[in-house]
C-alpha cells in the first residue's frame, strides 16, 4: 500500500516537473525536484531501517 502511494506521488512529481519545463519556467522545478528526491530518500531509508 505504501509503495503504491509513493509510486503515485513520484509519478505526480515527475509530471509536474515536466509540465513546468514545458511551460518554460523550469527554475521552480529544480528545488521541487530536490525536495521530492530527499523525501523519497528518507522514506526508502526509513523502510530499510524500520
Amino acid at each position: 500500500m505504501m509503495i503504491a502511494v509513493m509510486a503515485l506521488a513520484m509519478a505526480y512529481c515527475t509530471a509536474y516537473a515536466i509540465k513546468l519545463v514545458q511551460d518554460g519556467c523550469w527554475r521552480p522545478a529544480v528545488p521541487f525536484g530536490f525536495m521530492a528526491l530527499s523525501i523519497f530518500g528518507v522514506w526508502v531509508y526509513g523502510m530499510f531501517v524500520l
